[in-house]
């Protein structure tokens, strides 16, 4: 999914006084030709890092002109702007202006060409701040993704969006994707666990039948092969063992002391060996 750059308005537009994380992250194009029947034109989605309540007035531009719409959705989360339309095969820019009761002013937009005949897809609201999407756990992390595609040709079908490891450590599987809906799919908060130490990168993938791809933002993180905690909170784990009060790791059986389940220590798995742990150095 690429993201646009915020462009500039004309010199009739009053210039930012202050940053105020204004970013557009996605333009919804419609060809006119989709079942949903919404006219030719785009649909700017944005990101606006900023409590609602602080702004006084929104703005929407279009080359440069003033135009009726609004922006819906501000509190720190993407925003979607109205429609605005235009004739196939053109080309425009599109800008939301904010201004806040200090004064301050931000504005940011993209420039798009209307297609004829497709209009690619888009995902959305897959990273969305009010929850956590990145959990640690037990033995790994807990990913949680809430991926909407919108295609307004409505010809992305459930069996088109999947997963795709942007990076991840050797021998690691794709996930399996959990898609509700067929003609508008997406992924309803769906909880996946990963174990394998290593840097992660997890996006979603829609493809529509003319070949057209999006992609959602990606998801990354580290998983570290080394777990600190108490011996006797190692032992519940599985990561070692008690034998007659000595204590001992899982699999390498590195001595770790007698009668000190207290003591707390730094365990790491080699993936390698299956289930070996080591003192981490």
């Amino acid at each position: 999914m690429k993201k646009l750059a915020g462009l500039a308005l004309g010199a009739a537009l009053i210039a930012p006084l202050s940053s105020i994380a204004c970013e557009i992250t996605d333009v919804i194009l419609s060809t006119g030709n989709g079942a949903s029947g919404m006219p030719a034109g785009a649909q700017l989605i944005g990101v606006m890092d900023i409590d609602g309540s602080d702004i006084a007035n929104i703005e929407l531009f279009a080359d440069g002109a003033l135009v009726s719409g609004g922006v819906g959705s501000v509190d720190g989360i993407e925003y979607f702007a109205d429609p605005t339309y235009f004739p196939a095969n053109t080309t425009h820019t599109v800008d939301t202006v904010f201004t806040l009761k200090d004064g301050s002013v931000d504005q940011c937009g993209a420039t798009f060409t209307v297609p004829v005949d497709n209009a690619p897809p888009v995902i959305v609201h897959d990273r969305m701040e009010h929850y956590d999407d990145v959990v640690e756990t037990e033995n790994g992390v807990l990913v949680t993704v809430f991926a909407s595609v919108i295609d307004t040709d409505e010809n992305v079908a459930a069996a088109n969006v999947v997963y795709e490891l942007v990076e991840a450590p050797a021998g690691v599987a794709v996930p399996t994707i959990e898609v509700t809906g067929d003609s508008s799919p997406y992924v309803d908060f769906q909880e996946i666990e990963f174990t394998v130490p290593g840097d992660y990168s997890l996006r979603v993938k829609a493809t529509d039948d003319f070949g057209e791809v999006a992609y959602s933002k990606p998801i990354e993180f580290t998983i570290s092969g080394c777990k600190t905690s108490t011996i006797a909170e190692h032992v519940t784990a599985g990561r070692a063992m008690n034998i007659s009060g000595s204590y001992f790791t899982t699999g390498a059986y590195v001595y770790l002391g007698y009668n000190n389940s207290a003591n707390v220590v730094a365990l790491e798995k080699i993936p390698a060996l299956g289930n070996w742990w080591v003192v981490c150095p």
